[in-house]
């Protein structure tokens, strides 16, 4: 069953019977890169510094050496004074509010001892010593997301920090200049796309030491990238990110002027960003759809931002939130859930503990997109928040085992250990366990 509403509108109105809008989220972004990925990083791989030179021309039209390579630090000081007392303003209140939430996570981060008649054994949490983060650039240059990902990293001790950005003829984004000079950046370069991502997952002498792990957005090709030089075990990668989500629950309670705001918020990020409504109420879904197109037209990008509601927006109309509507959050598991009901009905739904990214009560996700609320937006995509978690202080930390066995303990613990060795017809293993007891 389809609703129509009064105002030209890019999103429909279904009710949740029509499952079409469900499989158009989920198929969504499908298309493969890995094909194109892999030989630009085998080029690398083969020819270093050159390809990287090569590819950055035919790229971003840069002429790449090994003096132009490198972001000089009075560039990122003199880019970051341009910005005015408010932008520093709101900078300085988004870095201090993730940095508290962060060091607090950093700190319930703590060693586990147990001991027994045998020894001791522990798990202790050690810093990642280097790091690197990738900023796109383009007319979304993220510099939120550099703040998000540097905040965690720091506070959970790592050491060094690396910056990859594509090269701009303006030069660095002030925004993003400021926060490299809170984070203490260590390391910055001009070098965007695949030849990044090779560039801190090998590193090339007198140039960049290769980093431990590797975070921050990117297209389709960077992403490809990233998970590629993970595969072959050199370094580690904060997440594949997919095209950006939100999903809604909302009742007749809610303000329709502020959910259309967020689906259109949502929907700017990419032609492939889903936004979605999920409510009990038909007067609000025709309330929002009016609302959507009376607020798109006077967007600048509104031609695009519609077309990303028209391929993966749209609004469902349920029996009841509790249940059909928990139920499309559980199946679309987004990367943010926002939920606008009524207290009793918001109370039930949380005990419920829908799935998602992160969930925002009453509160529009812009808020955390900019450091408002001080929790992480780097957020699991893709239904990945059955099984994964936003990026924290958590992530920038190994946990590493500290096992020890007293002399009497490995003696006593000897047969046992050499009888499972047994099982698994593993001599030598059942040797070395044996051999304490003799």
């Amino acid at each position: 069953m389809y609703f129509t509403g009064p105002a030209k509108s890019p999103l429909s109105v279904v009710t949740y019977s029509d499952s079409k809008l469900v499989e158009k989220f989920l198929n969504r972004g499908s298309k493969s890169v890995a094909d194109a990925v892999r030989p630009i990083l085998e080029d690398m791989d083969v020819r270093g510094f050159d390809a990287l030179v090569d590819y950055s021309k035919k790229f971003d039209s840069f002429e790449l050496n090994t003096g132009s390579i490198r972001i000089a630090m009075d560039e990122i000081q003199r880019q970051a004074a341009t910005l005015k007392n408010e932008q520093k303003k709101a900078i300085e209140f988004a870095y201090n509010s993730t940095m508290e939430v962060q060091q607090e996570i950093a700190k319930s981060c703590q060693s586990v001892e147990v001991n027994s008649d045998f020894g001791c054994t522990k798990q202790v949490p050690v810093p990642i010593e280097r790091v690197g983060f990738y900023v796109p650039g383009g007319l979304a240059p993220l510099p939120s997301s550099l703040l998000m990902a540097g905040t965690s990293a720091r506070a959970a001790g790592v050491k060094d920090i690396v910056f990859c950005t594509p090269p701009r003829k303006e030069g660095i984004n002030p925004a993003t200049a400021y926060i490299m000079l809170k984070l203490k950046v260590n390391e910055a370069f001009w070098l965007g796309g695949v030849a990044a991502i090779w560039l801190m997952t090998n590193g090339i002498s007198s140039i960049c030491k290769p980093v431990d792990k590797i975070c921050g957005p990117g297209n389709a090709y960077v992403a490809e990238a990233k998970s590629q030089v993970a595969q072959t075990g050199k370094v580690g990668i904060d997440m594949i990110a997919g095209p950006s989500e939100v999903l809604v629950l909302a009742d007749d309670s809610a303000n329709p002027e502020f959910i259309a705001a967020d689906l259109l918020a949502q929907a700017e990020h990419g032609l492939d960003s889903s936004a979605v409504l999920v409510t009990d109420s038909e007067k609000l879904a025709l309330a929002v759809q009016t609302d959507v197109g009376s607020q798109l037209a006077k967007m600048k990008r509104g031609k695009e931002i519609a077309t990303s509601l028209e391929n993966c927006g749209g609004i469902f109309v349920v029996g009841d939130l509790l249940n059909d509507g928990v139920d499309i959050a559980n199946r679309f598991a987004a990367e943010h859930l926002e939920l606008f009901c009524k207290k009793e009905t918001e109370a039930a739904i949380l005990k419920k503990m829908p799935i998602a990214g992160a969930v925002f009560v009453r509160t529009g996700e812009a808020f955390a997109d900019y450091g408002m609320t001080g929790g992480n937006h780097i957020l699991p995509t893709k239904r990945t928040a059955r099984f994964s978690s936003g990026l924290s202080a958590r992530d920038f930390l190994v946990w590493q085992y500290i096992e020890e066995l007293t002399d009497d303990g490995q003696k006593k613990l000897a047969e046992m250990a050499g009888t499972f060795a047994d099982m698994e017809s593993l001599e030598a293993h059942a040797n070395a366990a044996r051999k304490r007891d003799r």
